[in-house]
């Protein structure tokens, strides 16, 4: 074959093997991958029996094998655990990235420019002739690409090395393409397991106010399908969701950064989120959008308030006990006095009826400061398995003729798995009853209502309640609670009612905490009022 028949026939054999390996930058396809496919590419279009490509490490300093063909596994094995350091390593391998030149050894075990380090590789791999190319992109170099062929082989021309060149050259768009393609992924892999890992709910919008992110976390707080909301402006997701309302208006007063915020969640329930509001960068440091980072701290406030109402309760109790005793004596001396005066008065004595009025007021001021006197005294209390379906069906009976005759609609929805509780019958009815009488009293203004008395099992983590705890739900369609009073609504002798004592929701909280249970209350769906029970459960399952 003439010299220009060979250099035609490398020509061609150079523009298949590119054509084959440029039709990996439209594969999605890994970069060990890759490499293998240029390899067999070299060795079978471009007529060489063996290969190997070096790509310089992240250090800077070391040279690793990243793909070798044709010598041999136990070789090729050592060849990829021992990389050559830039510095120290002296061979064809490093020549080729630090000088950015193409070498070729003819004869790869004779040659004089091999160093020891050739010698003893050519020695072990049996190499013939080999050429190295640096695979350069953009004037950056990223590593070396080897092929060999046997020494009795035909001679490697000029052709073939410049054909080989070219071919390292578009190698090396490919390789350098793939790596920032697995960087890419890599830094979106990163991304999103730190949106699905942390543990604070994270929800992006763009400068448009469209939802461009929401983890998982974001999603459990808000109670909302991120698939449902991705996309969608801000003002339209918050119309279906109520927890994304605070959202809108943060990113509507661009003033506001950090706050804490309650809003009813999708369940009627009341919910409290702390959120940091920062402008969030985009290419170039331009602000693209908002990120807002916000926790749940729901529980975390209402067990402080639980904190707060008791050690308030705690000090008006032993306030009380002092006070109480210093009252009642002297009021007793009173009544002891009046009761005499009374006796000597003639019966029909105008007097007598104001001092009888007045000796019935005495009667009612020594109940308040008895009442006064528990309070600073634990209630005893006699727990036992109960089922609460049949305790709600006891208070169900006591309240119904009252409901029939103030128009309120008496619904009972009871769960039949719920759990047995550890509880004094006779204190828990009278916890609910007093519940349930509060609600009626709410109603009473509008002329007719509902009355819901619910129970459920607890299913996540509430008031230090575990999963699975047992919960009472009294609900009324009443005028609801004004936020104003709401925190006050447990506090001893606080009643909006001009005939009440308020001690009964008092004593509700305190038979709630002997049973190391929890009582709040929130606004309901509708207006009125919701008051939850939790109660630590005793075993699975009631009786149906």
């Amino acid at each position: 074959m003439s010299p220009q028949s060979r250099d035609l026939e490398a020509k061609n054999r150079t523009i298949a093997a590119i054509f084959r390996i440029s039709s990996l930058l439209t594969q999605q396809v890994g970069l060990d991958e890759i490499l293998r496919s240029i390899l067999i590419s070299a060795e079978k279009e471009l007529g060489f029996s063996a290969s190997c490509l070096f790509l310089i490490n992240d250090d800077r300093e070391h040279l690793d094998c990243r793909m070798v063909r044709g010598f041999g596994e136990e070789n090729e094995s050592k060849a990829y655990r021992r990389p050559f350091h830039m510095h120290r390593h002296d061979c064809i391998e490093t020549m080729a990235v630090k000088n950015g030149e193409v070498i070729y050894f003819e004869d790869s075990k004779n040659d004089s420019r091999a160093t020891s380090i050739d010698h003893r590789i050519t020695e072990k791999l049996k190499r013939g002739q080999i050429v190295y190319a640096p695979l350069t992109v953009k004037g950056k170099i990223i590593g070396c690409m080897g092929v060999n062929r046997p020494r009795e082989g035909a001679r490697i021309s000029k052709s073939e090395i410049e054909a080989f060149t070219i071919f390292a050259n578009q190698a090396s768009i490919i390789i350098e393409n793939s790596r920032s393609h697995e960087q890419l992924m890599a830094e979106r892999n990163l991304n999103r397991s730190i949106l699905e890992s942390s543990p604070s709910g994270i929800l992006t919008l763009d400068k448009k106010g469209i939802i461009t992110a929401v983890n998982p976390e974001a999603a459990r707080i808000l109670r909302v399908d991120p698939d449902g909301i991705l996309s969608m402006k801000i003002e339209e997701a918050e119309k279906n969701h109520r927890g994304l309302r605070v959202f809108g208006d943060i990113f509507r007063d661009h003033s506001s950064r950090t706050r804490e915020a309650d809003y009813a969640g999708e369940d009627g329930r009341q919910h409290s989120v702390e959120i940091t509001v920062s402008p969030l960068k985009g290419e170039g440091g331009a602000e693209a959008g908002t990120l807002f980072l916000f926790k749940d701290q729901t529980e975390k406030k209402r067990i402080g308030e639980q904190i707060q109402r008791m050690s308030k309760l705690a000090a008006v109790g032993q306030l009380a006990a002092g006070i109480s005793h210093e009252i009642r004596n002297p009021m007793m001396g009173i009544a002891a006095t009046m009761e005499l005066i009374n006796d000597g008065m003639e019966p029909d004595h105008p007097q007598r009826r104001l001092l009888t009025k007045s000796m019935e007021e005495i009667g009612r001021v020594d109940h308040v400061i008895g009442e006064l006197l528990s309070l600073a005294q634990p209630r005893e209390m006699n727990p036992e398995p109960t089922d609460a379906n049949r305790l709600i069906g006891d208070v169900a009976e006591f309240l119904s003729g009252l409901c029939r005759k103030k128009n309120i609609e008496l619904v009972l929805d009871c769960n039949p798995r719920l759990p047995l509780v550890s509880m004094d019958r006779k204190a828990m009815r009278e916890v609910v009853i007093n519940v349930a009488l509060n609600a009626i009293q709410s109603m009473m203004a509008k002329g007719a209502g509902t009355l819901t008395i619910a129970t459920a099992t607890l299913e996540q983590r509430l008031y230090s309640m575990e999963p699975g705890s047992a919960r009472i739900t009294i609900e009324d369609t009443g005028e609801g609670i004004p936020p104003e009073i709401r925190d006050r609504i447990f506090d001893p002798f606080f009643t909006t009612r001009p005939d009440g004592t308020g001690l009964g929701l008092y004593n509700c909280h305190r038979i709630i905490e002997a049973h190391n249970g929890a009582i709040f209350m929130e606004e309901g769906p509708v207006r009125g009022t919701r008051v939850h029970i939790l109660l630590p459960a005793t075993s699975t399952r009631g009786i149906s």
